[in-house]
């Protein structure tokens, strides 16, 4: 019951769309038992005409109603309850995909919210293939239970029950017979229950661990080619996948085993109804009319709990996918805002960076830096320089709170960064690194990331600034061009140009530079070193370097 509390809580502003979908569903199903009735009307005064139909009906559901009808009225009303039937079914099916597609628009919306929302720290442990796993295809596992599995779980309910109240009040004694397999058909699918569940959960894992590695093997496709590593990476990719075939294969040969039973039951309950019944019809004890309804309900009497198999493999499986995006929503972030943000009250070219005894360690046991101090004051310009491994990125970090001091305290403008709302304290920081992210869209759009408001005049003069307007007007389509993931269409120092034009753009008074030359030539060196110049103008600046000259 957890998983539908949890889904009726996401279904905010779609729940009423829903509800009237569980009233069509019901109502489809409901109509669809008054056909059978009408059938029985129908062949009972053919067979009475005919002077051939067995013993004159006398009761059941619906049948004094009936008998007051016309022929025609009959048929009519039986052409009406197919109409009705119809309508009731494109209700169902509508109105459920709009509520279930609305969840999935907003579960994806909000998992993607959240990721934001967590520190840094949480995706140096994650694997970004599974994470998208987790949004985009668990998800969809959620809707689809929502749009088909559950309109198919109220069927194989309301559809057996309303056939058995039915027959019951036609003959209750051939229709306890009837049901004799269902006891046996519903203990195994509760004891099949919990194993499809755990081995659905283990499936999504292992979907999410596969999406991970093909993600990370289309991004690292060049060292995969370089190094030779294809017949490596190729069985790599194999073997997540034979455990993807695993899973399948452990989850249908459990779900086969109801499915399998439900049809060998619909079989006995067959040969129940044709044996009793047609013996109590040649004796004269039950009207021919009536054994067509039993036999008409009875071929649509399994087909519902054959589909509640089906429901209880989907709801399995959406409830082993749900288990991960309400795993994944219920993270609390390790970096949050303070109750009562603070904010330095000098302007910010006055604001003086001071570490104060900071102590900082991505692992308890493991420290990178120990007792730092130091004091940059506003407008100056530093290096931090040292060999690899040594913190240098790690201090830098700091100050925009990507994470917390082990111990001691990071402070800009007198204010403890702890103190600031992070939102307001990152915009008052730029970076350029050497591993320039660019997104997968135009040059335009990517030099706004730090100012989607800002006009195109001032994009081009930041451009022109960074020295990179000269070859973004030689692009296809300018700053129009899409230049695909990760600005993969672009060399390393037109992206490293766009990285100064973002930073201009963006007018932070603090700038963090992190090895921004150390990868391209010498010609490329110079027009960056230019646009930096235009850069550190008037800001804050730390540089990140391994070698003094740099």
């Amino acid at each position: 019951m957890h998983f539908y509390r949890q889904i009726w809580t996401y279904l905010k502003g779609f729940r009423l769309v829903m509800t009237v979908a569980i009233l069509c569903a019901l109502g489809h199903h409901l109509v669809t038992l008054i056909p059978a009735l009408l059938v029985r009307e129908t062949i009972a005064r053919i067979g009475v005409a005919l002077g051939n139909g067995g013993a004159k009906i006398t009761g059941g559901m619906g049948q004094a109603w009936f008998a007051s009808w016309s022929f025609r009225s009959l048929l009519f009303v039986l052409g009406l309850t197919y109409v009705v039937r119809s309508l009731l079914f494109y209700g169902d099916r509508y109105l459920a995909h709009v509520a279930a597609w609305g969840l999935l628009a907003r579960l994806r919306v909000q998992a993607y919210a959240h990721l934001q929302r967590l520190s840094s720290g949480y995706f140096t442990r994650q694997q970004s293939g599974d994470l998208a796993s987790r949004v985009i295809h668990d998800v969809k596992t959620v809707e689809f239970f929502l749009a088909h599995g559950l309109p198919q779980g109220i069927m194989s309910l309301v559809v057996p029950v309303g056939m058995t109240a039915v027959l019951m009040s036609i003959n209750w004694k051939l229709a306890l017979l009837m049901l004799l397999p269902i006891p046996l058909l519903l203990a195994t699918n509760l004891k099949l229950l919990p194993r499809m569940r755990q081995n659905y959960k283990k499936l999504h894992d292992a979907m999410g661990t596969t999406n991970a590695l093909i993600a990370e093997s289309a991004q690292g496709m060049n060292v995969i080619k370089a190094f030779t590593y294809e017949a490596h990476r190729l069985a790599q990719v194999a073997k997540a996948c034979a455990t993807l075939h695993r899973y399948v294969v452990r989850i249908n040969r459990i779900s086969a085993i109801p499915q399998s039973a439900a049809h060998l039951f619909s079989g006995v309950g067959m040969l129940i109804v044709l044996g009793f019944g047609g013996s109590m019809t040649l004796r004269g004890e039950m009207p021919l009319a009536d054994l067509v309804v039993f036999i008409f309900y009875l071929s649509q009497f399994y087909q519902p709990i054959i589909q509640f198999n089906q429901t209880s493999e989907n709801t399995q499986d959406a409830i082993a996918a749900s288990h991960r995006v309400f795993e994944l929503l219920s993270l609390e972030p390790e970096l949050v805002d303070p109750p009562a943000p603070r904010r330095p009250t000098r302007p910010s070219d006055q604001w003086t960076i001071r570490f104060r005894e900071v102590s900082f360690a991505y692992e308890p046991d493991c420290p990178v830096l120990h007792q730092i101090n130091l004091e940059i004051q506003p407008g100056e310009t530093i290096a931090v320089v040292g060999h690899t491994g040594a913190g240098k990125t790690t201090l830098t970090r700091l100050i925009p709170r990507f994470w917390d001091v082990t111990a001691g305290a990071v402070e800009v403008g007198e204010v403890d960064v702890r103190e600031w709302a992070l939102h307001d304290l990152r915009r008052q920081v730029s970076l350029v690194l050497q591993d320039v992210f660019l997104f997968n869209t135009t040059v335009l759009e990517n030099l706004r990331v730090g100012r989607p408001e800002a006009s195109l005049e001032e994009v081009i003069e930041a451009a022109r600034a960074a020295n990179a307007d000269a070859f973004i007007r030689e692009l296809p389509q300018g700053y129009d061009t899409l230049i695909g993931e990760r600005g993969v269409r672009l060399s390393g120092g037109q992206k490293q140009r766009l990285a100064i034009a973002r930073a201009l753009l963006k007018d932070a008074p603090i700038l963090i530079l992190d090895e921004a030359t150390s990868s391209v030539d010498t010609y490329t060196e110079a027009l960056i070193q230019e646009a930096l110049a235009r850069l550190m103008a008037g800001r804050t600046t730390i540089i990140v370097a391994h070698r003094l000259s740099t």
